[in-house]
C-alpha cells in the first residue's frame, strides 16, 4: 500500500505533463518571421516541406528559400535596380527549381532557376508598352511548358503567353474589353487543355488561348478541387464552382458582418471541404495608405469558424493552405507606401487557434451560373462574439495533478487513525 501511495501521484503526474504538453502544441502550432528588409509577394509549398516567397529587395526581384519552421536557408535577388524589379509569382517546377513572374519597367518578364537559386535563363515578352507590366501568374503545364498570365494596372488589356519548357514563347494574346480592365492575377489548366484565367472576369480560353467564355466575378485565385473541378475564389468572398473543364456549377456569395469591408487577395479550399480568405482591410484613418491584414476560415457548412486581424500596418498578398492544415501567409510587416521600413513577413497560422473573436456568416442560396455574381453584399455590424476558452484545457491538467496528492494525504490521515484506534483499544 505504501509503495502505492508513492506511484499514484508520478502516474497523475505524467497525465498531467502529457496533456499540457498537448495544450501547449496546440496553442503554439504557428510561428511568424521576419525575413529580412522589403515587400513580400507570394509563397509556396516545396516539396521539401519548407516554403519559396517571392518580393522585392534592394530594389531587385528576391527569391527566399525557408525550412519548414520559417528559418531561411539561402535567398537571392536578381537583375539590375529596376528591371525587374519585384518578382510576383512562383512555382516550383518538375526538376525542383523555380519559375518566377515579375513586375517590370516594361514587358513580361519571367525566368528559371535550379533548386537553390541560381538563375539558369531569363525570357522577356510585350517589351516597348508604357505601363509596368505586372505578371501575376506562372503555372507550369501539363507538357512541361510554362503558361503566364498577368497585365497592366493602368492599361486595358491582359497578357497571356504560352511557352515550350525552355521558356521560348509558342504562342501569345492580348485580351481586351471596351473601357474595362482586364488586369489578369490568376490562371489553371484545365483537363481539355484550356485555361481558366482570373482577373476583372473569370475567362476561358482553349489550349491555344482562343477565347471560348467569360463570367462577371472578379477573382483573385483559382483553386483545384478534389474532384478535378476548380473552385473560383472571389474578391468580394463569392464562391464559384466549375467541372474539369472549366463550366460553372453553382456559386455562393458569403458576407462577414463587421464594420469593416472585407476583400480578399487569395483564397484556398480546406480539407473538410471549407474555404479560407486572407485580404487587406483599410483602417479608420483619413488616408488611404493604412491598411491591416486578416485571415478569415470558413467551415464546410459556409459558417465563419473565425477571423483573425492584425494589428498595426501591414499587407497580406498571399495566402496556402499546407500538409498539416495550417496556414501560411506572406506579405509585408510593416507596411508603408514609401517602402522605408518594410520587412518580407511570413507567418504560419494554426487552424486550431485563432486569436480573434469567431463571427457568423451569411452564405446566400447557390444561384444559376447566368446570374451575375459581381454583387457587392453591405457590411453589417459584428455580433457578440464567442470567444473559444482554454482555461479549463489548463485548470484540469493542474487539477489531475493535485487531487492525488491530497488523495494520498488523506490516506496516510486515515491509516494514521486507524493505527491509533488500534493501540488505544
Amino acid at each position: 500500500m505504501k509503495k502505492m501511495a508513492t506511484i499514484l501521484p508520478l502516474v497523475f503526474l505524467i497525465i498531467t505533463l502529457t496533456i499540457m504538453s498537448a495544450v501547449s502544441a496546440q496553442v503554439s502550432n504557428g510561428w511568424t518571421k521576419t525575413l529580412m528588409k522589403g515587400s513580400g509577394e507570394s509563397v509556396i509549398q516545396t516539396t521539401d516541406g519548407g516554403y519559396a516567397v517571392t518580393g522585392q529587395a534592394e530594389q531587385k526581384a528576391v527569391l527566399i528559400k525557408t525550412s519548414s519552421d520559417g528559418n531561411i536557408e539561402w535567398s537571392k535577388t536578381y537583375g539590375e535596380i529596376g528591371a525587374p524589379y519585384r518578382s510576383l509569382s512562383v512555382v516550383q517546377t518538375v526538376d525542383g527549381g523555380y519559375a518566377i513572374g515579375c513586375l517590370a519597367r516594361s514587358g513580361f518578364n519571367f525566368f528559371k532557376t535550379d533548386s537553390t537559386g541560381n538563375m539558369q535563363w531569363s525570357r522577356g515578352f510585350f517589351y516597348g508598352l508604357n505601363n509596368a507590366v505586372e505578371l501575376r501568374s506562372v503555372i507550369q503545364t501539363s507538357d512541361e511548358g510554362y503558361f503566364l498570365a498577368g497585365g497592366s494596372a493602368n492599361d486595358n488589356s491582359g497578357f497571356i503567353v504560352k511557352t515550350d519548357k525552355d521558356g521560348n514563347m509558342q504562342w501569345n494574346k492580348t485580351l481586351t474589353i471596351k473601357a474595362d480592365s482586364l488586369f489578369l492575377r490568376a490562371s489553371a489548366q484545365t483537363s481539355d487543355d484550356g485555361f481558366l484565367l482570373g482577373g476583372k472576369y473569370l475567362f476561358k480560353v482553349d489550349s491555344l488561348g482562343n477565347y471560348q467564355w467569360n463570367k462577371s466575378i472578379e477573382v483573385s485565385s483559382i483553386c483545384k478541387s478534389s474532384d478535378g473541378g476548380f473552385v473560383i475564389i472571389g474578391t468580394s468572398l463569392e464562391v464559384l464552382k466549375t467541372d474539369p473543364n472549366g463550366n460553372v456549377i453553382s456559386n455562393v456569395n458569403y458576407s462577414i458582418p463587421t464594420d469593416q469591408y472585407y476583400t480578399s487577395k487569395k483564397g484556398v479550399i480546406t480539407k473538410d471541404g471549407g474555404y479560407a480568405f486572407a485580404g487587406t482591410i483599410p483602417s479608420s484613418y483619413p488616408m488611404a495608405e493604412f491598411y491591416h491584414g486578416y485571415v478569415s476560415r470558413l467551415n464546410s457548412t459556409g459558417m465563419i469558424a473565425w477571423v483573425k486581424e492584425y494589428s498595426g500596418n501591414n499587407m497580406i498578398n498571399s495566402l496556402i493552405y499546407i500538409n498539416d492544415g495550417s496556414f501560411v501567409i506572406a506579405g509585408t510587416n510593416p507596411y508603408t507606401l514609401s517602402g522605408e521600413n518594410n520587412n518580407i513577413w511570413l507567418e504560419k497560422i494554426s487552424d486550431s487557434a485563432p486569436s480573434t473573436p469567431v463571427v457568423s456568416s451569411t452564405p446566400s442560396s447557390t444561384v444559376s451560373p447566368s446570374i451575375n455574381l459581381n454583387q457587392e453584399s453591405t457590411p453589417t455590424a459584428s455580433p457578440t462574439p464567442s470567444v473559444p476558452e482554454l482555461s479549463w484545457l489548463i485548470i484540469l491538467p493542474l487539477l489531475l495533478g493535485i487531487l492525488p496528492f491530497i488523495a494520498v494525504k488523506l490516506f496516510r490521515k486515515q491509516k494514521l487513525h486507524q493505527t491509533c484506534a488500534k493501540l488505544v483499544s
